[in-house]
């Protein structure tokens, strides 16, 4: 039943591994590690699908709060990357914001697979 939903758990957490390695690349003002912000976006984007999936193909209690908070977690991801792509500096309060909210869809998540 869940099988889904645990798919899009394991797309989230390799996300946050290699979101932190960003993370920390840009909090010190380096320059991001293109590589793991590709592949940061693309299984976050996976895990997304999987969890808007999910909600769409089971009737009844939905994880609508996580799928809510992980899309403004997205929008602000992919302001980052707008200023990562021009070469901008990065805000440090979206830097600080974004996986903030991913953590928070997240935790969501998993408590919806729990309870």
């Amino acid at each position: 039943m869940h099988n889904t939903m645990y798919l899009a758990l394991g797309f989230f957490v390799l996300a946050v591994f290699f979101g932190f390695i960003v993370f920390i690349q840009l909090l010190c003002d380096r320059p991001s590690f293109k590589p793991a912000v590709i592949i940061h976006g693309l299984v976050a984007v996976l895990g997304l699908t999987c969890l808007v999936t999910y909600a769409i193909q089971h009737v009844g209690s939905k994880p609508w709060w996580s799928i809510g908070i992980l899309i403004l977690a997205a929008m602000g991801g992919l302001t980052l990357l707008s200023f990562d792509l021009r070469k901008k500096p990065t805000p440090k309060l979206l830097l600080i914001l974004h996986p903030l909210a991913a953590l928070a869809g997240l935790g969501f998540l998993i408590y919806y697979l729990i309870y």
